[in-house]
């Protein structure tokens, strides 16, 4: 899909969190498409490789859990240097916990 201008991205820098699969990588896919330089993230590596492959020549990729708070410290000054500040944030990353009800419901 090509940007017909009515609604432009172009010289935003955009960070979603969760942007290489399922939702993220929707929102990821639609701000590149609107003229965004689009950085996704997440864990793994392979796979983030994969949807900037998909993502075009206006993507890019930082691994990182955001879910650990240690390791999520510094993260997006992380970003900033290696990509350009940001101007659009995404937090689209979860964190799945399966935990049984004590007692039922």
């Amino acid at each position: 899909m090509v940007n017909s201008g009515r609604f432009s991205l172009e010289g935003e820098v955009a960070l979603v969190t969760g942007g290489a699969t399922g939702i993220g990588f929707g929102i990821a896919k639609a701000m590149a498409e609107a003229g965004a330089r689009v950085v996704i993230s997440g864990r793994r590596e392979d796979v983030l490789k994969k949807a900037v492959a998909e993502l075009g020549g206006a993507a890019a990729y930082v691994t990182g859990d955001v879910a650990d708070e240690e390791k999520a410290l510094g993260f997006r000054e992380r970003v900033d240097r290696q990509h350009g500040p940001v101007s659009i944030l995404v937090n689209n990353a979860g964190n799945h916990h399966k935990q049984f009800l004590s007692g039922g419901l």
